[in-house]
């Protein structure tokens, strides 16, 4: 599945058990790959979509600091998409803030959405699926703090 060659593309995913949230970042081009995994009460309450979420903020940004004009994500779980076209309805803080962050970055940023079907074969979602799974059933991150901070402060989310 590809688009216009301008574009980046970047796969995003994430995950939940036992109170911790992963999430994954893949971009092809480049084979960079981010992963993070945290525990935070708030959060939690969301279960997999926190990590699903920052994920997404974080794959925005990075295409922010590239000066990136046009970016592609891709996705499996239709609410990255949905709560910032308003099919859904942002109902809660975490949501409310996604969406009004995509909706701010959307001014300097073409953000698209593919939804991907989930665990069919999509190899790099299934890359990006896997290092959401390695992130939280080690707990790990290759993001620093302030990397984590930051990304909660895009959102405006308290931490």
């Amino acid at each position: 599945m590809r688009h216009e060659t301008s574009a980046l593309e970047i796969y995003v995913d994430g995950s939940y058990r036992d109170g911790k949230i992963s999430g994954a970042v893949y971009v092809p081009s480049t084979r960079e790959e981010y992963y993070f995994c945290l525990e935070d009460e708030q959060l939690a309450k969301h279960r997999n979509v926190s990590g699903e979420l920052l994920a997404t903020v974080f794959a925005i940004n990075l295409a922010l600091e590239r000066s990136v004009k046009h970016v592609v994500i891709y996705h499996d779980y239709e609410g990255i998409q949905k709560w910032v076209t308003g099919e859904w309805e942002a109902r809660t803080e975490l949501t409310r803030a996604y969406k009004d962050f995509l909706l701010r970055t959307q001014k300097s940023l073409r953000v698209d959405f593919v939804k991907v079907a989930a665990h069919k074969g999509v190899e790099f979602n299934n890359y990006v699926d896997k290092l959401a799974k390695f992130a939280l059933n080690a707990c790990t991150s290759n993001l620093t703090p302030d990397i984590m901070d930051k990304l909660l402060n895009l959102l405006n989310l308290p931490h």
